[in-house]
């Protein structure tokens, strides 16, 4: 242990300078032992530093992944329900859909076949006869309304199978509503239907049942066209409505 006053080295265990008679216990306290004891209490503080900062991080990124991820399953269901919608509008014949503002959905154009037959006259397409009995407007029942400005025009269709072969016929892709402007509006879901002019129908056999499409409420020139070249080689044919 050397003396900090005259630097005269003294044993361990001296309390006072063998030269100068300097109290050494000031000395002790400041020697090397406690200056290595003080720097790894230091180190150890600033470990623990470490080691929250490290853990705050982690739980900072585990949160923004986290909403990232959320955000994606949002984003995916949204592209699904546009995903659905697009296809929807593409069976049906539209191309945007209404908003509340009443700006409601504008048709694709069709070009009506000729000659236009007349309502209750069977009409002949290939291996099908198209009989169309009636048709009505309709602003539908509690479950499903039309949007505003528009209302439905049900049809009540009857279609036969006089060829030697089961066929299938589906009011979604075969039978489509236009308006004397050439507007086509494709088939919407009508609830007091209690039944659609779809599935197989066997030789012989006939296929009734009601078809809706939602169409501005203003007009009332239609014709109904049924074309079942969709899953047949026949061409449509159109029957005059209003």
């Amino acid at each position: 242990m050397k003396c900090a006053r005259c630097g005269t080295d003294n044993k361990d265990s001296s309390v006072f300078c063998r030269e100068c008679g300097k109290s050494l216990a000031t000395d002790v306290k400041k020697g090397p032992e406690n200056a290595v004891v003080d720097g790894t209490k230091e180190k150890r503080r600033i470990g623990l530093y470490v080691l929250v900062g490290c853990l705050a991080g982690a739980l900072l990124v585990a949160a923004v992944i986290s909403l990232v991820m959320v955000g994606r399953d949002n984003s995916g269901k949204k592209s699904m329900l546009q995903s659905a919608d697009e296809v929807i509008k593409g069976v049906t014949g539209l191309t945007k859909s209404g908003s509340a503002d009443g700006d409601n959905s504008k048709p694709q154009k069709h070009t009506l076949p000729a000659p236009a037959h007349s309502t209750g006259e069977p009409v002949r397409s290939g291996t099908f006869t198209v009989d169309v009995d009636g048709s009505e407007f309709s602003e539908g029942e509690s479950i499903q309304r039309p949007a505003e400005g528009r209302r439905f025009l049900v049809v009540d269709v009857a279609v036969k199978n006089e060829g030697a072969r089961a066929a299938d016929v589906s009011s979604m892709l075969q039978m489509v509503a236009v308006d004397g402007a050439g507007n086509q509006y494709g088939t919407s879901l009508y609830f007091p239907s209690p039944r659609y002019p779809d599935g197989t129908i066997q030789p012989g056999g006939t296929a009734k049942g009601k078809v809706a499409f939602e169409v501005p409420a203003h007009r009332k020139d239609f014709y109904f066209v049924f074309d079942p070249g969709v899953l047949t080689d026949a061409g449509e044919v159109g029957v005059r409505l209003y």
